[in-house]
């Protein structure tokens, strides 16, 4: 964000559950604008950010709980063939290269990295 061409957004969205990321987020929401909480922090986790803030600049903090009866329908769509799983993996390891896909999340490359402890040989599925 702070390579960013601004330091406000109208809506910032947190999928991290990161404390940290959460209140960096809070401060970068423009007035009037929204935060959503979508990440899922541990239960006893606390964030801090301003009230005084969120009053005075009518800020709106909204959760989600996106799971709640989704994963059945997800599942009928990918059985139906709705949904294409195959380009959303771009990598795929064994479990002999888990390091090697532990170097390329930590990199931010490739899409989703897939480990697959019964196969012989890593690849590209797609490329990224």
């Amino acid at each position: 964000a702070d390579a960013a061409d601004r330091d406000r957004w109208d809506v910032v969205i947190d999928c991290t559950g990161n404390i940290r990321a959460i209140e960096d987020a809070l401060p970068r929401v423009k007035p009037g604008g929204t935060f959503q909480d979508f990440g899922v922090a541990p239960a006893d986790a606390f964030a801090r950010y301003s009230p005084f803030r969120v009053y005075r600049d009518e800020i709106s903090i909204v959760g989600t709980m996106a799971v709640l009866n989704s994963f059945g329908r997800a599942v009928e769509m990918f059985e139906a063939g709705a949904i294409k799983s195959e380009p959303m993996i771009s990598h795929s390891f064994s479990l002999e290269d888990y390091a090697q896909a532990l170097d390329m999340f930590r990199a931010g490359t490739g899409r989703k990295l897939q480990i697959r402890p019964g196969d012989t040989r890593s690849r590209e599925l797609w490329p990224a």
